[in-house]
């Protein structure tokens, strides 16, 4: 079954929805407009059914496929559609000398075209130039034959521009809604602001963000932090944020993810005086956070309901996880959020001003893991692999909202490295994650930036 409408800006939207086909639920919120209430005319031949709402905008559907026209008189072909056990998708064709630009962060050319590019958010560590899978996929595309199309689905899955057929872009995920927006533009700036109108823009970033952050990796006591802070006061170097790593919860690597607090009195003696010194002379504190509670923690029993399952309803248990063993955050549950954001609410409340979301991919994110999305509105249980692009977004959604609650004279700084589609809207500013401290670590910066701003992510940044 097909179901085609039109939404303002002339931009069409087209669900199909398969013979038979199970899990076809739209968990993603990224869409904030409604469509507009017009009934288009309809009109049946023998060989074919024609939509129009207008004179601009068509749908028309035969044999051969499905021809979509939005105001532009540029006419998308979407040739096949497919379902089967490992996953559903369409197939569109591609023009001779057409370029495709989008898909989010990849250290790969700005043209897409000629690649198979995965839509799963995914750490890649001292990364360079030819990385085609980074921290913040995105399923939007923008074409040089001027439209754009955005696949509003967060499973994980992938996108064949050219490269099994150099005349065929395939779309593939694994679960979800089958939907597309078809938007166009009479240029590439108007196509791009149409499709930011359709998720939402981005907020404005306070001014301080704009400066120089003082950061390293990392920080291990107040004294040190001290130290170089009067240092780069001395030599006259301007900063306006200090950024603390994990370790000011803890005093290693591993182990103490989920601590959330100064744990180390010797080291940290009185946090919220340091934070509030820096603070009297125009600097602000940065926080790094993240999902992952460990069970060496003493968040760990009492996060224990807040964290997923396995498919018998058992905490699922992570032992193979870089930082130790633990469990992940449930972020689409509200007790989980708000148990979440009652560790922020402390930090700030000692004058925090920013923070910073890591590992949200999430990081460490097993297939057979199982969060529940009945505080979403759905009963059953939802695998990792379904919702796994989603949960970096709904990370800066809870954040976001909460900080509006209690802060809602002031702009939020969420530097998270992951998200979806819509993420922007939401104060979240990615930057490009662990890369290679190398010249083609350097080198793979400017597509990246580019790549991923033109995705309609407008804000991102690199580590220097």
């Amino acid at each position: 079954k097909w179901i085609f409408s039109l939404f303002p800006n002339h931009i069409i939207k087209a669900t199909f929805i398969p013979q038979g086909s199970i899990h076809n639920e739209q968990v993603s919120d990224a869409v904030i407009v409604k469509p507009n209430a017009i009934v288009p005319s309809i009109q049946k031949s023998e060989n074919n059914v024609t939509l129009s709402w207008n004179t601009q905008s068509f749908v028309e559907l035969n044999k051969e496929g499905v021809a979509l026209t939005p105001q532009t008189n540029t006419t998308i072909s979407l040739l096949h559609t497919f379902c089967n056990d490992s996953s559903r998708g369409f197939k569109f064709s591609l023009q001779p000398d057409e370029m495709i630009f989008g898909t989010g962060e990849r250290s790969i050319p700005m043209n897409r075209r000629g690649y198979r590019l995965p839509l799963y958010n995914s750490t890649r560590y001292n990364y360079g130039t030819n990385a085609d899978a980074l921290n913040f996929s995105v399923p939007f595309i923008l074409s040089s034959s001027h439209y754009g199309i955005f696949f509003d689905n967060p499973s994980k899955g992938y996108l064949d521009i050219g490269k099994t057929d150099s005349n065929i872009l395939e779309y593939g995920v694994m679960s979800g809604e089958l939907s597309f927006y078809i938007i166009g533009g009479k240029t590439f700036d108007e196509i791009i602001s149409n499709y930011q109108k359709l998720v939402g823009t981005q907020q404005l970033p306070p001014r301080w963000a704009m400066g120089n952050f003082m950061s390293r990796f990392g920080y291990t006591s107040e004294q040190q932090t001290r130290k170089i802070y009067n240092k780069m006061k001395s030599d006259s170097i301007p900063f306006d944020a200090v950024i603390f790593d994990l370790f000011w919860f803890g005093d290693s690597i591993k182990t103490t993810l989920g601590n959330l607090d100064w744990v180390n009195k010797k080291a940290w003696p009185n946090p919220q005086k340091m934070i509030n010194d820096f603070k009297k002379e125009g600097v602000k504190t940065i926080l790094i956070t993240e999902p992952f509670v460990l069970k060496t923690t003493p968040n760990y029993e009492i996060a224990k309901d807040f964290l997923t399952q396995d498919i018998k309803g058992n905490t699922y248990a992570l032992k193979d996880f870089y930082f130790g063993q633990g469990g992940l955050l449930d972020i689409f549950q509200k007790d989980a959020q708000q148990w979440f954001w009652s560790k922020y609410k402390k930090q700030m409340d000692n004058g925090v001003t920013g923070w910073w979301g890591d590992l949200g991919e999430p990081e460490r994110h097993p297939s057979d893991m199982y969060h529940n999305l009945t505080d979403l509105g759905f009963k059953r249980k939802f695998s990792a692999d379904e919702v796994h692009n989603l949960y970096g977004y709904y990370w800066s959604k809870m954040v976001y909202n909460n900080f509006s609650k209690y802060y809602p004279n002031r702009r939020l700084f969420h530097l998270n490295r992951s998200g979806y589609a819509a993420s922007p809207r939401y104060s979240s500013f990615p930057w490009s994650g662990d890369v290679a401290r190398s010249w083609s670590g350097l080198q793979a910066q400017l597509p990246l930036m580019l790549g991923t701003s033109i995705s309609g992510i407008p804000y991102i940044h690199a580590d220097a």
